[in-house]
């Protein structure tokens, strides 16, 4: 069996989950829940999880757990591992994008509790902004 790796993207109002296997762009899982703040990131996180498992996904065939953040602020340009470390981290910029990475951190969170033995790697929308040349991101126009 070929590795499946679980992508989460917390939003302002939704969780959204699908499990990938190396090799395929196709998802062999993939589950959109409400989530209505912070405080039900947890809950949402075991509602989305439920439905993989309902749909035939073994939580222990899960390899690695990826997770979508907004802003990385200019301390993180890349993809990262997830350690105590950088979740504390990514706390501190939640004001750069108030609305996503309080949930963002708190899914993250909620799912290193529930899947401990994994990696857990962040990406982060802001890193594409991170290596743009000046000029591109100066000027309006080419």
């Amino acid at each position: 069996m070929r590795d499946r790796v679980l992508v989460l993207n917390a939003g302002s109002s939704t969780l959204k989950a699908s499990v990938l296997v190396s090799g395929s762009d196709d998802a062999k899982a993939s589950v959109t829940v409400p989530m209505r703040g912070v405080g039900d990131a947890p809950t949402s996180l075991s509602s989305a999880l439920r439905e993989i498992v309902a749909g035939g996904i073994d939580l222990g065939s899960i390899r690695a757990v990826g997770h979508r953040v907004v802003h990385g602020g200019s301390l993180f340009t890349r993809t990262t591992l997830i350690d105590d470390g950088v979740l504390a981290r990514i706390r501190e910029l939640a004001w750069l994008a108030p609305l996503h990475n309080p949930v963002a951190t708190e899914v993250i969170a909620a799912t290193r509790a529930e899947l401990p033995t994994v990696p857990h790697a962040a990406a982060f929308d802001s890193a594409f902004h991170a290596t743009l040349p000046q000029e591109s991101y100066v000027y309006a126009v080419p």
